[in-house]
């Protein structure tokens, strides 16, 4: 069997995680070859190690990458491509919808990829958060495309560990492909209870959607040993969300927040080590961001920054070095859990709530609307004294759900191998 992953963002480091994750799994399977489709494949150049040496990578359907060492040509070719970026979605969704093909699939994308979707047995996105008017306004995004091209190429498309919503339409088109590409997908597996809610929401028939765990957890396994938090060195690891639209007083409102509670966890004894969740100059580069609260922070010395672009198993093994964390970036929180690190985390969106309430640990999760430094530093100081106990629970909690993830993923696979 011939598996193409799309979806993926290539900077992110909770989406090289969830690869990761999938690479590793399908290697276990029924499966030939595996092929990636990447927003950027030179991020994986020198990287990723033994694991994702037989992968073939292509671009986006709808290919965003910049050329490398580009001339002035072809700096402005690939402008006018992005500007095309509407009119071939709007080609596409009114092809998809309507069922009439008027424009062949080859002519919407890359050869690249459509080669890959040609001799794909199955097309598997990469999980995340992909579905959904947080990050892209009416849900119109190249990930959104490229699920729509799977669908009119014929492919079997699986959303794997997904979550989906908040879904605000201004333009019911993109409503109507968000309801089509759900339906048509062989198979939609999410992540958190409030995706099956959304889902309702769309008057989707729900029986047929399927719930596993967030794909990172099924990593558990690289961590064979688990040391004390108490037994650690007093480090608050601190990983932030720097994507995050924010007014000018919002901005500097969050900045003065996390200097506060980092300033605290110095005051506590213990240093801050910051953790960007995005690889360097990648398009959400968080260390700008974090800079900023060092700056602000009154004892900023005591503070520091996980600099390098660690890969997956080191990332989580440097997580599970620290005795605390705070988490904003919804995959640190994930990394904490898996690691078995206490943490509390800051949910911009009801997903990361979710997944702390399956932990049993709801009241160590803050809704960022009501980020504030007294809250903060009250939790921070309770999962100190606590820290063993909540780490246990949730080192035990990932391998509950690790070993779910990794099930449901291998019956997945299994199921569509034998169709």
């Amino acid at each position: 069997m011939n598996v193409l992953v799309i979806n993926h963002y290539s900077s992110n480091k909770g989406d090289r995680a969830m690869l990761y994750f999938l690479v590793r799994e399908l290697k276990k399977g029924p499966v030939e070859s595996i092929t990636v489709s990447a927003h950027d494949r030179t991020r994986w150049k020198n990287s990723g190690g033994e694991m994702f040496s037989s992968v073939k990578w292509v671009p986006w359907g709808f290919n965003v990458e910049m050329p490398e060492n580009p001339g002035g040509f072809r700096r402005r070719l690939a402008g006018l491509k992005h500007r095309c970026f509407p009119g071939m979605y709007s080609i596409l969704r009114r092809g998809l919808i309507s069922g009439k093909q008027a424009v062949p699939a080859r002519f919407l994308c890359n050869a690249a990829f459509y080669r890959a979707m040609r001799t794909a047995d199955l097309v598997i996105s990469a999980g995340g958060h992909h579905i959904t008017t947080i990050l892209a306004r009416d849900a119109v995004s190249g990930q959104l495309y490229d699920m729509a091209l799977t669908l009119k190429t014929g492919k079997r498309l699986v959303l794997w560990s997904q979550s989906i919503g908040p879904l605000d339409f201004e333009d019911m088109r993109n409503r109507q492909l968000v309801r089509h590409i759900l339906s048509g997908a062989a198979a939609v597996i999410v992540r958190d209870e409030q995706s099956k809610r959304v889902l309702q929401d769309l008057d989707l028939d729900t029986s047929r959607v399927q719930q596993t765990s967030e794909s990172v957890l099924g990593l558990h396994d690289l961590q064979k040993d688990y040391i004390f938090p108490s037994d650690r060195e007093p480090v608050a690891g601190i990983a932030i969300y720097g994507a995050q639209a924010r007014s000018p007083e919002a901005y500097d409102s969050y900045i003065k927040i996390i200097a506060e509670i980092a300033d605290h966890a110095v005051n506590r004894g213990y240093s801050a080590r910051f953790f960007p969740m995005e690889l360097k100059s990648g398009g959400s580069d968080d260390r700008g961001v974090i800079r900023s609260v060092i700056q602000r922070m009154k004892s900023g010395d005591k503070a520091s920054v996980e600099d390098r672009d660690l890969d997956t198993p080191e990332h989580l093994r440097q997580v599970a070095g620290c005795r605390l964390f705070i988490g904003h970036k919804t995959h640190s929180v994930i990394f904490a859990l898996t690691a078995g690190t206490p943490l509390i985390a800051i949910a911009y969106h009801k997903k990361t709530e979710d997944f702390m309430a399956q932990f049993d640990l709801a009241e160590y999760c803050i809704p960022d609307r009501h980020l504030n430094p007294d809250h903060l530093r009250s939790l921070f100081d309770r999962l100190s004294e606590r820290c063993d106990e909540i780490g246990q629970l949730e080192f035990a909690g990932s391998r509950d759900f690790g070993n779910r993830v990794q099930a449901d993923f291998q019956a997945m696979l299994t199921g569509f191998a034998s169709r």
